[in-house]
């Protein structure tokens, strides 16, 4: 289901979320290898879970994942800092306000995004990072 439209999993800790993110990676690798424009975002609320999930995409498919946090000074990152990246890696694991930042810079375009992935979505309300990427993402399109 999650190959043809939006979708959400519900289901409890360890039972097979991001196995299920992997499989959607495997099935969409061959368009996201470089140096193809698309890129997947993962998007996780703690710096902690960034290095979990980033290194689980290492060990689990054949794309190049980087993790994204504050502290990297990505605050501070122009255009060229950010084509960089992208030109480089196929999956970008980010805390939001990261991607939220990028994306009002427009240092990151939703329509290089093949897949967004938001770990832990409920965290999507108010003026939460996550529930402003989706208004965000909403007005691009």
């Amino acid at each position: 289901m999650a190959m043809e439209q939006n979708t959400i999993v519900y289901l409890e800790t360890g039972s097979g979320k991001t196995l299920i993110a992997i499989m959607l990676l495997h099935s969409y690798a061959h368009l996201l290898r470089k140096p193809s424009s698309f890129i997947v975002v993962f998007l996780v609320p703690t710096a902690v879970l960034v290095s979990q999930q980033a290194e689980v995409m290492k060990m689990h498919t054949d794309l190049k994942p980087r993790k994204y946090w504050g502290v990297m000074g990505v605050d501070y990152w122009n255009v060229v800092d950010w084509k960089k990246e992208h030109d480089e890696f196929e999956v970008l694991v980010m805390t939001p306000q990261i991607l939220l930042d990028a994306m009002r810079h427009s240092f990151i375009k939703l329509e290089t995004i093949r897949i967004l992935k938001y770990d832990e979505c409920h965290h999507a309300r108010g003026k939460q990072p996550y529930a402003c990427i989706m208004k965000v993402s909403k007005s691009m399109q």
